[in-house]
């Protein structure tokens, strides 16, 4: 196990365990972590109290990795302009570049050199100083599909609350000033 000290000797909160250094750009993050910290940084971890956590971080990877919430790989295809994801349950996910700020003015070579942490939570593209949480992009992406076609179901269910939303007096008029 490999752990990252500060000056004091003792951990500091994102001197994590997984990312230990053994990747160029983490190397850097790490560092950054824990000459500037920053709000959340300011505590201090032991190493006895890192150990104690460390069995509820793998049970949490544990439940991400089985509901989709890491990737296995990244790649950027030029031809739809999206970065694809091969999901940790064996699912592909197409994210369109358009769609995060941050790189959708990128170019494709830019693009092209996506990168994936190592324990599949993370995309870091160096080039344009940009990470992404592979949790949080399935997350928000998968969200605003459900809801945009769950208004649009029709049930008995819904009928019947329109109905008694409708017997209150219904949606308030909205007033113009």
């Amino acid at each position: 196990m490999h752990l990252i000290p500060s000056r004091s000797g003792q951990l500091t909160e994102c001197a994590s365990l997984m990312f230990n250094g053994r990747s160029p750009w983490w190397r850097s993050t790490d560092l950054n972590c824990l000459r500037r910290g920053g709000s959340g940084m300011d505590k201090r971890l032991s190493a006895a109290e890192v150990l104690a956590q460390l069995p509820a971080a793998r049970r949490r990877a544990a439940r991400e990795r089985a509901a989709g919430l890491r990737a296995n790989s990244v790649r950027y295809d030029r031809k739809t302009g999206r970065l694809i994801l091969e999901l940790s349950n064996g699912f592909l996910f197409g994210v369109p570049v358009a769609s995060l700020a941050h790189i959708a003015t990128a170019n494709a070579d830019q693009l092209a050199s996506v990168e994936l942490s190592p324990e599949g939570g993370v995309l870091r593209i160096e080039a344009l100083d940009a990470d992404y949480s592979v949790a949080g992009l399935v997350l928000s992406m998968s969200a605003g599909e459900v809801g945009r076609h769950g208004g649009k179901v029709r049930s008995a269910a819904k009928a019947k609350a329109a109905r008694a939303n409708g017997a209150k007096g219904g949606r308030p008029r909205r007033v113009r000033a």
